[in-house]
């Protein structure tokens, strides 16, 4: 949040801590990223049985990286712009460099949307099964609790999708669609799952599903909420907008990280415990 020169004053405090501690995250992580893609890592581990879509999603991975090396040059560069106080004995990059960061973003958003894309087309597609096509208890409760993350998951990336193509000053009301369409795809699934009575095997995964991932999903929908009363605000200041843009997308990752953690967790013991 670089300031117009017009509006500094003498009693303005500038600072470029947050930034110059993230830039320098940010070079951990490409050296950590790179060194698992490239140095047998674990990224460079993983397996497919499909090779086409091993070679795509690292192809593409792999360009982002390069990318993401453009844009941390350029923020090196700003960072020690204000870190070394170089600002104050010439100010007048202060809006040039403004404008090339958000450049170098764009372009960077561009390619990492690239990454989405491949990874989208090869996204396995969720079955939604009847409960009562099985015999036993462990695994009926299995398919309840698979179709309710399926579900939850599709309406949540119906959100996600939505809210990628919006850009601000556009209308909310398509995206408060979506995230009421989710409340009411989770209270039916909630419902399904809180009305079964699980087994001993799979009380577990019941737990699981109520301790972690309805936190992961209620704090998303809280933060998507919170986004738009500030988005909607006449009087929200562009530092709280700002923040609760990155926290809603922060807390979308943490709820389809839950899924993952969940249906991986599910799909395992039921192997294990030859549920199926």
């Amino acid at each position: 949040m670089v300031p117009d020169i017009e509006k500094v004053k003498n009693n303005k405090y500038l600072t470029a801590a947050f930034f110059v501690s993230s830039v320098d995250n940010l070079s951990t992580i490409l050296k950590n990223q790179n060194r698992s893609l490239y140095d047998d890592g674990e990224l460079s581990k993983l397996k497919s049985g499909n090779s086409q879509m091993k070679k795509d999603i690292e192809n593409s991975y792999s360009e982002l990286l390069k990318n993401t090396e453009i844009y941390y040059e350029t923020a090196k560069k700003i960072a020690r712009y204000y870190d070394s106080k170089i600002y104050l004995e010439d100010p007048s990059l202060i809006r040039t460099y403004d404008e090339e960061i958000k450049l170098k973003y764009k372009e960077n958003m561009i390619v990492a949307d690239e990454l989405f894309s491949v990874l989208e087309s090869y996204k396995p597609t969720i079955k939604i099964r009847n409960p009562d096509d099985y015999k036993s208890n462990e695994e009926k409760s299995v398919i309840i609790l698979l179709n309710a993350y399926g579900r939850i998951l599709e309406s949540g990336e119906k959100f996600h999708k939505d809210f990628k193509r919006w850009e601000k000053g556009d209308e909310i009301s398509l995206l408060k669609a979506d995230i009421e369409e989710l409340k009411n795809v989770y209270e039916s699934e909630k419902n399904k799952v809180m009305e079964f009575d699980f087994p001993e095997k799979t009380k577990f995964m019941k737990y699981s599903f109520e301790d972690y991932f309805e936190k992961m999903l209620t704090k998303f929908i809280e933060y998507a909420e919170k986004f738009f009363k500030i988005t909607e605000s006449k009087n929200a200041k562009e530092w709280e907008y700002t923040n609760a843009f990155s926290t809603l997308k922060s807390y979308y990752n943490y709820f389809v990280q839950s899924y993952n953690t969940n249906v991986e967790v599910i799909q395992t013991t039921s192997i294990s415990l030859n549920i199926f």
